[in-house]
Formats: structure tokens, C-alpha cells, sequence
């Protein structure tokens, strides 16, 4: 197949691209990959980071298992530590597309087209590529949120922790973290320990997952009973979202709940420690100004006034496919969505046929573990199963891909029918909340894992 034409275009070369392309490659469908490997995880996530994940979530997907983390360890032969840091994970990410996946076009995908037979992709050196199937697995970097009302700041005092790579610039200023999360929390100890005055702002104290980290180091194995592989969600609504086919399958009122529930606001209970002597202040910003050099004086909305030579974001990340930059206007109309997460059929399949879509995105229809690494085990299984049957039926039917007429939500009689024997579960999943939330309550406070 010549350079101008692909069966399967892979857009994204982190853990979702790169296990998609694996386990397609183990299907005899040989894509084609563009993206800089690993790159989001060495520039938008800083030097010192420790994964959240358990080592067992912490794995790339692939085909039998064969480059997994433990399989790199062997590899080195040396151990890595628990939890993984930031760089031996991109180490091994590198490990595992030379090993799964060796030929990556190192480019990036401007925009993505509807083709005559399929799909466009324009690409940054000005050349176009056609695929008859596009796999969407960009990550994160387009996605970050900046609330108001920092969002008026000048460059140089505000920045998103998604922007660094480490934090080593701050040594000797006042730096003010907002946000609650693990990313908030974690940047504010890395930027602490690399020297900078550091106040954490929270609209909430921090949930801090110390009655999670015993139960998983509980004895007989406790821990493993209660939480699935995945390590996504408290004790017990995780094996429920460990299975994302049948999240699919959930009404979505309760499909929401389950994933807000799995997706609040945390902190690893390791970080607790680093966070002794750092201020942690409660409270909601109502307006920032600066005065155009080092200092931002925030005022909170009961009164009080903060004040910092640069304000670090750490407010996670709003996905939409708005946002997403790559599909051209055409094409993004043309995808059924709520909210912005486009809805997505069996295969990660989105509206228009042929297009798929992987990792945060598909969180709406899958459910919150595809906004992690674990989410692979999944996603890029089923994928590839759904690529090569559509294949085998097209080439059994002599039939087009592009001659398919797109589907519409809720327009197959079989998929509105599960929903309704899910319905028939919606009881059970609340006593699994009612219990979930009792096991995950600390001081008040509900924690997320």
C-alpha cells in the first residue's frame, strides 16, 4: 500500500495509540501510526511524578500480554519502584512501541476529512493520507481547563500543570495551586521540594485515599477482592466499571453517576506527607488581576485576598470534541454527541462509520476507566475484534465501508432492548453506591478509589 493510503490510520502514539496499534497488528491489520511517541507523557507531565495507578493497572495492553510492565522489568532485570515514576513509565512506553509497535510516523495529523472512500488526513508536512478508518487517540494535551476567572491572566503569571515538565523554574517564588485532585496536590510538593513559597487552594479539603491504600494492602488478598485489575472507582463499584462493555449497556443517568462517582476530586495517600508544611486553604476565587509583573492578587469569595508571583493550575481537564482540534467542521457535525463525549457503539465506533474513538473521550459511552491507562485492557481489544469482523463481513458481502449509512443513537432495537434489562439492574447498582460511599467515608470525606 502506497505512502497516500492506509487501511487504518492511528492518530496518537501514547498508551491508547499504542496499544490500539498492537493489538491491530495481532489481527493482521498493519496501521498506519502518526504521532511522537510517548510525547504527552515527557512534556506535559513533570519530572519527580509518581503514577496513581496500582501496578497492576499501570500496564500498556498488549497481545497476550507480552510487553507488559512486568515483562519490561524482566527486561531491565531490575526492579521498578511501586509506585512507578513518571520516567521509568516513559521508558517503558518507549520499550513497548519498539517491541509492538517499530514503525511510527513521527509527524502530526492536522486535520481529519471526510474522503471519497472513507476519510482525508491532512498531515504537517502538507501531505494527505487517505484510510478507509480513522482510530482517534490523541491523549490529553488539547483539553486542559483554565477557569475563570484565571483565565484573563497574562501568560506569565498563570499557567496549567499540564504546561511543565518540571517545576524547577519556581525556586524562590510564590506560587498559589488551585485545584483538589492528585495533579493539583502532587504539583504542589514537586514545586515545594524544587523551592518555590507553594499555597494549595481547594474549593474542598483534600480526599486523601488513605482507607483505599489499606484495603489494598489488607491481608489474604482483600484487596484484590474488592478492587478490579483496573483500580478505577471505590471498593465494589470498581468491577462494575471494569467492565466497560457492559457500562455501554447502563442507562445513562446511571451510567453518569458511576463515572462522577469514580472521578472525584483525590489524592494518593503517599502525598500526605509532602503536603505537611504547605498551607492548604478552602475557598472559591471570585476575581484575579495582576499588576502586569510577579504579583497576581487573588481575591476569594468570601473576602479574602491571596497573593503570588504565578498561579498553577491544577484543574484537570474538560473533554469535548469541540476541543479536540483534529476533525474538520464538516465531519465533527456529522457525530452524534452529549455533551461533547461523542456516543459510541460496539468497537469504540463512533456516528459516522469507520471513525473510532479511544482513551478520555470515550468515557460517555464506556465509562470513567477510559480516562485511564488500564482502560487499554479493553479498548484496544476490542477494537482490533471489531476491525477485522467488519473486514471479514465487507469482504463476505463485496459491500463499502463509506456505503454504510451512518447509526444513529438509540436507533438499534437490540441495544435499546439490553438497555432495558439493564434498567432491571439500576437497584442493585445504588446499593452499590449506598455501600461504596460508606466504605469511602473518612472524616466526611468521600474518597475516589
Amino acid at each position: 500500500m502506497s505512502a497516500s493510503s492506509a487501511h487504518v490510520v492511528v492518530v496518537g502514539a501514547g498508551p491508547y495509540g499504542l496499544a490500539a496499534a498492537a493489538h491491530l497488528r495481532e489481527a493482521g491489520v498493519d496501521p498506519l501510526v502518526f504521532g511522537e511517541p510517548m510525547d504527552y507523557w515527557e512534556r506535559n507531565m513533570p519530572a519527580g511524578m509518581l503514577l496513581r495507578s496500582s501496578w497492576r493497572a499501570s500496564s500498556i495492553s498488549s497481545p497476550g500480554d507480552r510487553f507488559s510492565l512486568a515483562q519490561y522489568e524482566r527486561h531491565l532485570g531490575r526492579p521498578l519502584d511501586r509506585p512507578v515514576p513518571r520516567e521509568d513509565f516513559v521508558a517503558y512506553g518507549h520499550w513497548f512501541q519498539r517491541q509492538a509497535v517499530p514503525e511510527v510516523r513521527r509527524q502530526r495529523v492536522k486535520e481529519i476529512r471526510a474522503g471519497d472512500d472513507g476519510f482525508a488526513v491532512e498531515v504537517d508536512d502538507g501531505t494527505t493520507v487517505d484510510a478507509r478508518r480513522i482510530v482517534i487517540a490523541s491523549g490529553l494535551a488539547t483539553f486542559a481547563w483554565r477557569p475563570a476567572p484565571f483565565d484573563r491572566l497574562p501568560a506569565g503569571v498563570v499557567s496549567h500543570t499540564s504546561d511543565h515538565s518540571d517545576f524547577a523554574g519556581f525556586h524562590g517564588r510564590r506560587v498559589l495551586v488551585v485545584g483538589g485532585g492528585q495533579s493539583a496536590v502532587e504539583s504542589a510538593a514537586l514545586a515545594s521540594e524544587a523551592g518555590a513559597d507553594v499555597v494549595l487552594l481547594s474549593r474542598a479539603p483534600v480526599h486523601w485515599l488513605t482507607r483505599s491504600a489499606r484495603l489494598h494492602a489488607a491481608a489474604m488478598g482483600l484487596g484484590r477482592r474488592l478492587y478490579a485489575p483496573e483500580d478505577v472507582g471505590p471498593a465494589g463499584l470498581s468491577w462494575i466499571v471494569a467492565a466497560p462493555g457492559v457500562v455501554r449497556q447502563i442507562p445513562e443517568g446511571v451510567r453518569g453517576q458511576m463515572t462522577a462517582r469514580c472521578l472525584q476530586p483525590a489524592a494518593s495517600h503517599w502525598l500526605v506527607r509532602r503536603l505537611e508544611a504547605i498551607p492548604k486553604l478552602t475557598g472559591d476565587a471570585m476575581q484575579a488581576a495582576s499588576n502586569g509583573s510577579r504579583d497576581v492578587r487573588v481575591t476569594l469569595t468570601d473576602g479574602r485576598v491571596l497573593h503570588a508571583d504565578h498561579v498553577l493550575e491544577g484543574t484537570g481537564f474538560r473533554l469535548c470534541l469541540e476541543r479536540l482540534g483534529l476533525l474538520a467542521p464538516e465531519l465533527a457535525g456529522a457525530l452524534d454527541d452529549v455533551n461533547g463525549y461523542p456516543v459510541l457503539s460496539g468497537g469504540f465506533e463512533a456516528s459516522v462509520p469507520g471513525l473510532h474513538i479511544l482513551g478520555g473521550l470515550a468515557a460517555y459511552s464506556y465509562g470513567p476507566v477510559m480516562r485511564f491507562v488500564s482502560g487499554t485492557w479493553y479498548a484496544a481489544p476490542a477494537l482490533a475484534r471489531a476491525v477485522r469482523e467488519s473486514d471479514r463481513r465487507g469482504r463476505r458481502n463485496g459491500g463499502e465501508l463509506a456505503a454504510r449509512a451512518p447509526r444513529r443513537a438509540g436507533s438499534s432495537g437490540h441495544a435499546s432492548g439490553v438497555r432495558a434489562r439493564f434498567r432491571a439492574l439500576q437497584p442493585h447498582v445504588d446499593e452499590a453506591f449506598r455501600r461504596s460511599g460508606r466504605a469511602g467515608q473518612r472524616n466526611g470525606d468521600l474518597e475516589s478509589k
